[in-house]
């Protein structure tokens, strides 16, 4: 697991009031000319109450991992299962 993925993962944590069951983790990292960071997409089980919170935290914008900086995101929950939840989103690593 990449220090971005350990980030964002602290602050979905924080966000979700809850420690997420991490189900897969199929990001990739990515590099331009001037900035560098990560491709995340992340399969996470959570209980309900904390599954909203997040989808909530996530639309909002409060979710700030450590030392990067959310550029897109987004939640999509499983069909007919509202505790499972991919997390689709991209960090640039702050210097």
């Amino acid at each position: 697991m990449t220090q971005a993925t350990r980030a964002l993962l602290r602050a979905i944590t924080a966000g979700a009031g809850a420690e997420p069951q991490l189900l897969a983790d199929r990001g990739r990292d990515w590099r331009s000319a001037t900035f560098a960071g990560r491709r995340h997409a992340l399969t996470l089980r959570l209980p309900y109450a904390a599954a909203e919170r997040l989808a909530a935290a996530m639309a909002d914008g409060t979710i700030a991992p450590r030392g990067h900086l959310i550029v897109e995101a987004g939640v999509t929950r499983a069909a007919g299962d509202p505790t499972l939840l991919t997390i689709a989103a991209m960090t640039v690593e702050l210097a």
